[in-house]
């Protein structure tokens, strides 16, 4: 069974510098890298991160969206998700908020994602100012 590599414009230019992908396709599973609050543009420099945790986390599922429906998935193969987000204790929005407010998004963006998934407090992400990153996995079904 091989294995396709799955890269979207923007991102994909990103992961292709540093030897990685924004998916990878073996069979019916695809596991998605880390998706976040960024707006990608056509090259590997050209990001912009979101300048709010909201809006950061309606793009971080709009790019799971798109990278997932780039590898044939939909929202409803989505099987699980982690949440790295950033724990500041002087933030102005609790941890616990900030996770809500991600599981809400999800909600609302992807009504047929009822994946199982973990949420875990992090001191840094990779880019300065990112306050979430989540991988996925999925299993696409017929």
């Amino acid at each position: 069974m091989g294995a396709e590599y799955i890269h979207v414009p923007g991102s994909g230019e990103f992961c292709k510098a540093i030897n990685g992908c924004d998916a990878k396709r073996v069979g019916n599973h695809i596991f998605i890298s880390g998706q976040v609050g960024v707006k990608w543009g056509k090259a590997m420099d050209d990001f912009e991160v979101l300048p709010t945790d909201e809006a950061q986390v309606r793009q971080t599922w709009l790019n799971i969206q798109t990278v997932l429906e780039a590898a044939g998935g939909s929202p409803r193969d989505i099987v699980q998700i982690e949440q790295f987000v950033v724990d500041d204790e002087d933030a102005e929005i609790p941890f616990a908020d900030k996770v809500m407010t991600i599981f809400d998004v999800k909600r609302e963006l992807l009504p047929d994602a009822i994946p199982t998934g973990s949420a875990m407090g992090v001191t840094h992400l990779a880019l300065p100012g990112l306050m979430v990153e989540i991988p996925v996995e999925a299993i696409v079904t017929p």
